[in-house]
């Protein structure tokens, strides 16, 4: 059987990075078209979503339709969907997928199993713990973080034993192992992280975690599936979606990259070069920059400066740049201003007197004979009152 698999979509995320209203949402769209290509050009079985199909747990009209429209796309290949903790307000009140099902996929808000073509598919949904918090009277939270792991564990295997044939497991939880693109790695999260060692003793074919947004393979047949693009610029890298091949004998996983508006951020220290981002705005791109990565960008730019440079330098002239060059929006231009200190003296230290070391410094600056004399008289008539 071949699945594609994919979530966290977050459907109207990040709306101030578009240069009208609605922009990003367009952009979502379009990856979703995209994901509906694939999953027809490579003639999949069914479609697993592990969740999170909008940013809020109530998403506004605009929001669903741009969900109804993608799920629909899908057809006539099932969606087999489980909630993810941006669709779930209460534990067992309606989840923000609801109104998509049945007619557009099929939503296990539950753990349960589903078949497909004969393929069974264990669903581990997102809920909350706070009635295992409440149960606790607050108590440890990392302990019970591990108490609700293993929880989840005791679940799975119950599901794995409902199962026949080739079985996957589809779930909305963290996985140790697991990173995310910013380099934390999910055992330090403050939440419930499956053990790996557990999760691979299951004996699931395929095990498709959503929740973290970077798609990474954690072990063999144990996919951190990610999201699709990129929803902020904290979540640098590829991309995409997987398909999967599962039978009774192997498993095969590619994960296939989907192209989007990229986050492009340009840092630039001019701190140390004289006249650098003075003379004009183009000055920002004479590091070598490929100036098409900034076509059609989501951009920012972080720079130092010196006090003096920074009085200089024109934001607006900058962001002009930027947008003559081709980006799509500026989200950003951020400044770090470095106060000047004066240079430290060769050879001054605790060992020279007061005179020796006004003389190094007066050598050191090239001071003048005569301002030379007047600070030395009156450096003299100082300590001469600061010994009385």
């Amino acid at each position: 059987m071949k699945l594609l698999s994919t979530g966290d979509w977050h459907a109207g995320a990040g709306q101030e990075y578009g240069r009208e209203p609605w922009d990003r949402l367009a952009d979502q769209d379009a990856v979703a078209d995209k994901i509906a290509e694939i999953a027809r050009e490579r003639q999949v079985d069914a479609v697993l979503f592990g969740g999170d199909g909008g940013e809020r747990r109530k998403p506004t009209p605009r929001e669903n339709l741009l969900l109804a429209h993608a799920f629909r796309r899908f057809a006539p290949i099932p969606v087999i969907a489980i909630p993810g903790n941006h669709d779930v307000s209460e534990a067992d009140g309606p989840c923000s997928l609801d109104i998509f099902a049945p007619e557009l996929l099929t939503l296990q808000r539950t753990p349960g199993v589903v078949t497909v073509a004969g393929t069974s598919i264990a669903c581990l949904p997102w809920t909350p713990i706070s009635r295992l918090v409440a149960a606790r009277d607050g108590g440890d939270r990392a302990q019970i973080n591990r108490e609700a792991a293993g929880l989840l564990i005791d679940t799975a295997r119950g599901l794995r034993a409902q199962c026949e044939g080739p079985c996957v497991l589809l779930l909305h939880w963290s996985v140790e192992g697991g990173v995310t693109a910013t380099g934390v790695e999910t055992l330090a999260f403050a939440e419930p992280v499956l053990p790996l060692a557990d999760l691979e003793a299951l004996g699931f074919d395929a095990v498709f975690a959503s929740h973290v947004h970077k798609p990474m393979a954690i072990a063999p047949g144990i996919i951190q599936v990610g999201s699709p693009m990129p929803l902020s610029f904290g979540e640098p890298g590829d991309h995409g979606v997987w398909i999967v091949d599962v039978s009774l004998n192997e498993t095969h996983a590619e994960f296939v990259p989907i192209e989007s508006r990229p986050f492009v951020t340009l840092d630039r220290d001019w701190s140390a070069i004289p006249g650098a981002g003075l003379s004009g705005p183009m000055d920002i791109f004479d590091y070598g920059d490929d100036l098409s990565a900034l076509r059609d960008a989501i951009v920012r730019v972080r720079y130092t400066a010196t006090a003096e440079q920074a009085r200089r330098i024109d934001h607006r002239k900058l962001r002009d740049a930027l947008y003559a060059a081709g980006a799509h929006k500026v989200y950003a231009i951020e400044a770090s201003i470095e106060r000047e200190t004066r240079a430290r003296v060769e050879g001054v230290d605790e060992t020279l007197g007061e005179a020796a070391a006004l003389d190094a410094y007066i050598e050191a600056q090239g001071i003048d004979t005569s301002m030379a004399e007047q600070m030395r008289e009156r450096t003299g008539r100082y300590l001469q009152e600061a010994r009385a």
